[in-house]
């Protein structure tokens, strides 16, 4: 009766964790699914959800297959000495059940939970890489190949990744299974571990010696795996293959692969042949190789050839690393240039004047004391806050101007505690309100920016840049969840000692069904979704709000750490650098876990509608190539970038940091 209240308890358990599964990758789907990118979602869940899928198949299949060899090749009866009340004591305490477990049919449930136990664990390690799998089908040519192995760049970006992935998997697999398969055996099948018992043929040697074989194949598809990585290799005093590893390593790596194969036809056919000693002279050989061929020779090479002329030695291969680097970091084409003042007056005169627009766009306001003058003078209100500053350039006519740039938003960390009431916080305090914009270098007579765009409602000192819709409903600090067009009035801005409300006019979020609000409060684990009055039949529910977001569209790029807002046709803009990047480009310097990167993709958010458009700028990227074919419904061209937008597209801020390096 205990044991029936458990198991359901424990389905009930499963079935709740379930359920809760479902339910967000339900709201996940509905999330894409406003932003027009329901393909996106399904590419990206069926991509984890089939590498797993077949992981598991394949594992399960594997486990199975050996259990099912094992419950078959156990003998009918054990060779125990059961003499001694201890071996009594043990025989009856755990051999004999275990032996009733693997001998009956209950056997068959027992081993087949295990074997769906070891694989789901291997599926979800795997699955954990699906990106790699995803690059592995669309790869395409670089066009650059390494300079050793002649092999295309896209080999080791995108193809073998995976086929490492698949040995270190498949490898870690038959370890686990020879260790259990041997410890049972031992246990249920002791006559076949005795002397006597190894001239003999019998299925549990057979079994032994398939594992053990196909250990060693794949330990040689290691070593020969192993050659392609040196080309990647971190540990010499530079990236890549150095003079050790062309002229020691990759030899010594051709032939311990070699010899791991000989050792496993050895293994197999000798313990079919009932020979002990054979298998384990092939073991101790391919040991010794690897030590003398795979760890001495290369470590005679680097210290008697390498070190004492280590300059001339590794010249050649330092280029390689060069070269490497600077086409992997965009560097390839930049050249230094001298530029002398070969005359005072030309100096004081012509240059100045020839580069007027450029000195007088020279910042002088930095970021720190600009933002507190912001957030004292700008704030206005105490739920206010201007998180950052941002460079930025507009033209006023036929004026140019540098500009420091920051957007005011509603921060509901700094509502009073009377303020945080669940009305205030979902229905009413929903969106920040307009931005602040000063030229990079001005001042007033106070000592204060010169607002170019200021105060609530915004007024702006240029056309250029007047706002109509300044609301603010996506951005750096709006990680809460409202919802809108709902019998509350929306908290728009203070006039005076009076608020101004208003009604959300976008298309941003999901329209809220008596259905969907009920399944948002489960997922929210907030019932008063489904208890207020004041929520409607038009209400919408805006969730994932802020800028950095955008990752979850696009979980394989990197993003600039830095969004910067713009104002372009009476809107208020969030512009995102994206980065394609590897960690295995051939040769390359690696920083920060890649060693390779372009600035591809800049995504554009709307503050008021939240929605997202990624525009490839370097076409030229493989990477981002590999990406537009898996997504197509989400990269577009920079030429369907608005022209407005495109002016305040600026060279990627981290990417010059990283190129800096």
């Amino acid at each position: 009766m205990q044991r029936k209240r458990l198991v359901q308890v424990l389905v009930l358990v499963l079935a709740l964790v379930l359920f809760g599964g479902v339910i967000g990758k339900w709201a996940d789907f509905m999330w894409f699914s406003s932003l027009g990118y329901d393909s996106v979602f399904w590419t990206l869940f069926l991509t984890r959800f089939v590498v797993g899928a077949v992981i598991f198949i394949v594992f399960f299949a594997l486990f199975q297959a050996n259990f099912w060899f094992l419950r078959r090749s156990l003998p009918t009866f054990q060779v125990y000495d059961v003499n001694t009340d201890v071996n009594t004591q043990v025989y009856e305490a755990f051999i004999a059940p275990l032996r009733r477990i693997f001998t009956s049919t209950a056997g068959k449930f027992v081993t087949g939970v295990f074997s769906a136990v070891f694989a789901f664990f291997f599926a979800v390690g795997v699955s954990a890489n699906w990106d790699a799998f995803q690059k592995f089908f669309y790869a395409q040519p670089v066009g650059r190949t390494d300079p050793i192995l002649g092999n295309d760049a896209a080999f080791y970006m995108f193809k073998l990744p995976v086929y490492e992935l698949l040995q270190s998997s498949l490898f870690s697999a038959f370890v686990l299974m020879l260790i259990v398969c041997a410890l049972v055996y031992f246990l249920l099948a002791t006559k076949e571990f005795m002397k006597d018992s190894w001239r003999i043929f019998s299925p549990v040697k057979l079994h032994l010696a398939s594992l053990i074989a196909g250990l060693l194949v794949l330990k040689a598809g290691d070593y020969y795996l192993s050659i392609y990585s040196l080309m990647t290799s971190t540990q010499g005093s530079f990236f890549g293959a150095g003079y050790t590893d062309v002229h020691a390593n990759i030899p010594a790596l051709k032939i311990l692969a070699v010899v791991a194969i000989l050792a496993a036809l050895l293994v197999f056919v000798s313990l079919l042949r009932g020979k002990v000693l054979p298998v384990a002279t092939g073991v101790g050989v391919l040991v010794v190789a690897s030590v003398l061929v795979g760890g001495v020779y290369p470590a005679a090479v680097q210290k008697f050839q390498v070190e004492p002329n280590e300059f001339n030695r590794e010249k050649e291969y330092i280029e390689h690393n060069i070269a490497a680097t600077r086409y992997a970091y965009g560097l390839e084409d930049v050249k230094p240039i001298t530029v002398v003042a070969d005359d005072e007056e030309e100096t004081s005169g012509n240059i100045v004047e020839d580069n007027r627009v450029t000195l007088s766009n020279v910042r002088l306001w930095d970021f720190r004391p600009i933002q507190q003058v912001y957030n004292q003078m700008q704030q206005l209100r105490r739920y206010y806050s201007f998180p950052g500053v941002n460079v930025d350039r507009y033209r006023f006519g036929d004026d140019y101007r540098q500009v420091m740039i920051s957007v005011r938003e509603l921060d509901q960390d700094r509502l009073s505690e009377r303020a945080r009431t669940w009305v205030n916080q979902r229905l009413q305090y929903t969106h920040g309100y307009g931005a602040v914009i000063s030229p990079v270098n001005e001042v007033t007579a106070e000592g204060r920016p010169l607002y170019l765009l200021e105060n609530i409602p915004p007024q702006a000192a240029h056309p250029e840049i007047e706002i109509t819709r300044p609301e603010i409903y996506y951005g750096e600090l709006t990680d809460d969840i409202v919802i809108v067009n709902t019998n509350i009035g929306e908290f728009d801005y203070p006039s005076g000692e009076e608020n101004i409300y208003t009604n959300y006019e976008g298309n941003g979020g999901v329209k809220l069904t008596p259905i969907r609000r009920l399944l948002y409060a489960l997922h929210f684990k907030d019932m008063r979704m489904v208890l207020s009055s004041d929520i409607t039949s038009e209400s919408r529910i805006l969730y994932q709000r802020t800028v950095q977001d955008v990752s979850r569209i696009a979980p394989y790029l990197k993003f600039d750490s830095d969004p910067y807002p713009v104002v372009v046709d009476g809107r208020i803009f969030w512009i995102v650098d994206a980065y394609t990047t590897s960690s295995q480009y051939p040769y390359s310097d690696m920083r920060n876990g890649i060693n390779y990167t372009r600035n591809s993709v800049k995504v554009v958010v709307d503050a008021y509608n939240g929605e997202y458009a990624f525009y490839v700028s370097d076409p030229d990227d493989p990477v981002v190539g590999v990406y537009s074919d898996i997504y197509p419904d989400l990269y577009r061209p920079i030429s369907d970038m608005p022209e407005g937008l495109r002016e305040h597209i600026r060279y990627a801020v981290d990417l010059f940091s990283l190129q800096a390096e």
